[in-house]
């Protein structure tokens, strides 16, 4: 566990060192597991993330983050703080952004959960590096508000066709315009497209908002039908 001195003037938890995503998804689904099998509910994970964060001390005021948003999205409020170069995010009350779905044969986004948004964050550091680390939780009316730190990426927007000729590298084809497939991996992206990635001077390829998602049996059945042979 990090460091925490929540009492010290000028050190409140949002500027500490955040956690992985896959530790807080590790941590939150073993603090589930007598609940049952996935997928567990809504207001069951969100005890559970308020729980997660009082005993990481990483329970956050809105109050303390002493910034200006400065983009309220339907995801995130969002918050760049110059002295990290850095953006803090903020998920909606009781949102927790979106995640993929294949049901009746069709593939969509749906609302996720606490912990389909801690394993879509892990999912794409493993992938790509990103850095983003969960600084903690918000208590809200409407349901807990989780808090990330994401580093500052400067770049510009790259084609369609260099993002299929990047995601190729790892093993993914496109299977729509915005949508890819890893066979081996069992793994989809959605969301890929122009507006959520930056290609940085060096020519490298940063994802800002992919959300990559492990396939279930159903939506593996579609992938594989729409890979072009």
């Amino acid at each position: 566990m990090d460091t925490i001195e929540p009492n010290e003037e000028n050190r409140q938890i949002w500027q500490q060192p955040g956690s992985h995503p896959g530790t807080a998804a590790a941590d939150l689904r073993a603090s589930l597991g007598a609940s049952g099998e996935p997928p567990w509910g809504l207001f069951l994970q969100q005890e559970a993330l308020l729980a997660w964060a009082g005993k990481n001390q990483r329970l956050i005021s809105r109050k303390d983050i002493r910034l200006a948003s400065q983009s309220p999205g339907i995801e995130h409020e969002v918050i760049f703080d110059s002295a990290r170069q850095r953006f803090i995010k903020i998920t909606q009350p009781g949102s927790y952004g979106h995640t993929g779905s294949c049901r009746w044969g069709k593939l969509e986004l749906i609302q996720a959960k606490p912990l389909e948004y801690f394993d879509r964050l892990a999912m794409v550091d493993d992938l790509f590096a990103d850095g983003t680390t969960i600084l903690g939780a918000i208590t809200h009316a409407a349901g807990p508000r989780i808090v990330t730190a994401q580093p500052l990426v400067v770049g510009v927007r790259p084609s369609r066709e260099q993002i299929i000729q990047w995601l190729r590298g790892p093993g993914f084809v496109p299977v729509g315009p915005k949508t890819y497939w890893h066979d081996g991996e069992r793994l989809a992206l959605f969301d890929a497209h122009p507006g959520n990635v930056l290609q940085i001077p060096s020519g490298q390829l940063c994802p800002i908002d992919i959300i990559p998602v492990k396939a279930d049996r159903e939506m593996t059945a579609f992938m594989r039908s729409r890979v072009k042979r």
